[in-house]
């Protein structure tokens, strides 16, 4: 089955796991594929994000994550401790580890955990039958 897409004047009105949990959904674009975030590569669907294409769907999820607490920040840059942090003076070569990435509109600390397994695939309706997910898309009001 190919990807389910947002047809004209309308929107997703609600996603749940198939246990009645809400999952996150974002509107990144109208009238465009649907997409289905997971942190983990066989875990449970955390974000169904309507987006016109994998890199737009990808920065709409980090976007609406939650960030980091400022205390874990160092740890995000691979540092033993915020007084290492605090003490390096040639930020040139340091990056984020895995695990890890920056919001493009920096809420908060502007990072966010990911998981080291995460994913982000088409949303078909063979995957909603294999979940249980249930999408529920109606028209705007």
């Amino acid at each position: 089955m190919g990807q389910i897409t947002l047809k004209f004047n309308t929107e997703i009105k609600s996603v749940e796991t198939r246990f009645g949990y809400k999952v996150n959904f974002v509107t990144e674009d109208y009238e465009a594929p649907l997409w289905v975030y997971s942190c983990e590569s066989y875990g449970e669907a955390t974000m169904v994000i309507s987006a016109n294409g994998w890199e737009n769907a990808y920065e709409a999820c980090i976007d609406e994550m939650r960030t980091i607490d400022d205390k874990e920040v160092f740890e995000a840059y691979g540092f033993d401790s915020q007084a290492d942090m605090d003490a390096c003076e040639n930020w040139d070569d340091i990056e984020l580890l895995g695990g890890y990435r920056q919001q493009s509109n920096c809420s908060g600390t502007g990072i966010v955990g990911v998981g080291h397994m995460e994913s982000l695939n088409p949303l078909t309706s063979d995957y909603l039958k294999q979940t249980g997910i249930q999408l529920t898309i109606g028209e705007i009001e």
